[in-house]
Formats: C-alpha cells, structure tokens, sequence
C-alpha cells in the first residue's frame, strides 16, 4: 500500500473520473452478481451525471442518478467490501482486502442467518482477534463513514446505510493489545 496517495490536482479530473467509474463498475458487478443489466444501465450520460452531482455536492442529484443504475429494492447478490486494517500502536502492517461479501450465511442462493460484521472479520482475520479474553491482538474499533459499527451489524444493511459513492462499503479496522 502506497506511503502516500497523489492529490486530485496531480492526476487530472479525467483520470479521477475514469478511476471513479471503475470503482462503480467492480461494485455493480459484485452487487448484481454479474448482471449486465446494471452495467449497460450505466451509460456515458448517467455516468457523466453521476460524477457531475458528486462533484457539485448535489445529494439529490447524486441519488437521482445512482438510482438510474441501482434501483431502489434490489436484489443484492454480494456487498462490495473493502477493509483497511491497522495497529493501533503501529507495530504490524497495515493491510487493504478487498472481497464481495455473500449476504446470507450457508449455502449461496440460499437465504439463512444474515452476514454480520462480526462474521466477516471472523472469516477474513480470523476468529481470535473479537475476543478479549485471547492473549492475541484483538479488535479495538471497527468505522465504516467514521460512524462507530457494531459488530452483530448486518452488512447488507450497513452498506445500503453507509456504502461510499462508489457502491463499495469502506470498513476501517483497528487492531490493539489493550
């Protein structure tokens, strides 16, 4: 991972913008599970539209258009998620995952217990580090939009709540001894 990230002004708005709309297009994939009705939905008007609400700070305009690509309601196959995990005392690295997240535990197609966070980190970091009684390094805080998440958090509801413009859910762990 990068020690540092180029600012706007250095790579140009066209290659923000393109880079944008590769974010948007990775997310409607894993989120209609291939589907390419959500990707021809999103032609160069509304893409342009998308960009140009997101821009001015335009939250209708924004929703307006997002709501052209992914209809309210949907059928969501997989949530887009990416996690950046850190130490809190800086001794281990810092990681970037990226993974679609199955909404429903089980069998896939099947509808079960609801995906939490807890699940998620469970699987991707490994069951010891929720606990606090483990001799091991354990999750201090867990931030998605600098809002403080539960773990039992279902994360269908946590990326319909708090995904990032670019339909990925950004979930920020910290891990700690204390």
């Amino acid at each position: 991972y990068p020690a540092a990230l180029p600012t706007v002004s250095s790579l140009g708005r066209e290659e923000v913008f393109r880079h944008h709309l590769h974010s948007v297009k990775q997310s409607l994939y894993i989120l209609t599970g291939g589907s390419s009705a959500a990707l021809t939905s999103l032609n160069k008007a509304l893409s342009e539209d998308l960009w140009k609400s997101l821009r001015a700070g335009d939250g209708m305009g924004y929703d307006s258009s997002l709501r052209g690509i992914v209809p309210a309601g949907i059928d969501v196959q997989r949530v887009p998620v990416r996690m950046y995990v850190s130490d809190w005392d800086e001794t281990g690295p810092d990681r970037c995952l990226q993974r679609p997240v199955e909404p429903f535990l089980g069998e896939v197609g099947k509808r079960g217990v609801r995906s939490s966070l807890q699940h998620v980190l469970e699987e991707w970091l490994g069951p010891g580090l929720l606990h606090s009684g483990s001799s091991k390094r354990r999750v201090m805080r867990c931030t998605v939009q600098g809002v403080t998440v539960p773990m039992d958090a279902v994360m269908a509801d946590l990326w319909e709540w708090l995904m990032h413009p670019d339909l990925f859910l950004y979930v920020n762990v910290v891990l700690g001894d204390k």
